[in-house]
């Protein structure tokens, strides 16, 4: 196991070409504060982990992050990578291997494959080039609530048309009985129905006063011993 917290040097940013050049051992926190205060306007793709964990990790498992709907995922973020190869070679992937810049994968063939999702087993990535985006000056919270799961795809899909979502969660649980508008039929003190404590086709109970009712209910929840309330 290979400890890289050490090498956390960002390297370069670069506005123009957008891209931020760094080390394995950067931080999402790292990255995100030095964007924060030397370059506002930019950002990076975040994902919901630990502010600790390291950028390079996130993408190495092919991590997602804030921008994914709107961009792809992490890995597909990189310009370029220096990888140390299992023979001790160091070598370059991207535009970096042609030229001091990294701005792109291309004009080389990408072998950026080779090492995305391997975990560090086909190489150790020292250093890597991430893309940035630009940094909205307005943003906004928008919720909805939909009764149907099969319309979340649908929904995904036009708001993803329009070009603004950056970024969304899905949650969801199975609706509470009275949202349903199921009755429990255990009752919240587990007695039951009414209809079927006091049958009404039963001579005792037609007819009778609902007082009455409340009062024989009471002393069954007395003797589970619930107390009653305001009624």
């Amino acid at each position: 196991m290979l400890d890289m917290k050490r090498m956390d040097s960002i390297i370069e940013v670069n506005e123009a070409s957008r891209y931020a050049l760094i080390e394995a051992g950067v931080t999402q926190a790292a990255l995100r504060a030095y964007l924060e205060k030397h370059h506002p306007h930019l950002q990076h793709s975040t994902p919901e982990s630990p502010p600790t964990a390291t950028i390079v990790g996130n993408i190495l498992i092919q991590g997602h992050g804030h921008l994914t709907p709107r961009y792809g995922v992490n890995s597909q973020m990189v310009n370029g990578m220096e990888v140390v190869l299992p023979t001790g070679e160091v070598c370059k992937l991207g535009s970096s291997s042609i030229s001091p810049s990294w701005f792109s994968r291309d004009p080389l063939p990408d072998l950026m494959g080779l090492f995305l999702g391997w975990l560090g087993t086909t190489g150790i990535v020292t250093k890597l080039s991430l893309q940035l985006f630009p940094k909205p000056i307005y943003r906004d919270l928008l919720l909805f609530v939909s009764d149907s799961a099969e319309l979340i795809p649908e929904i995904i899909v036009e708001l993803s048309d329009i070009n603004l979502l950056e970024n969304g969660f899905i949650i969801t649980q199975e609706k509470p009985r009275w949202a349903q508008r199921i009755p429990d039929p255990a009752g919240a003190a587990d007695l039951g129905d009414i209809g079927t404590l006091f049958p009404s086709q039963e001579p005792e109970y037609k007819d009778i006063s609902s007082l009455v009712l409340l009062s024989k209910t009471g002393e069954l929840l007395k003797a589970k011993g619930i107390v009653q309330g305001t009624v």
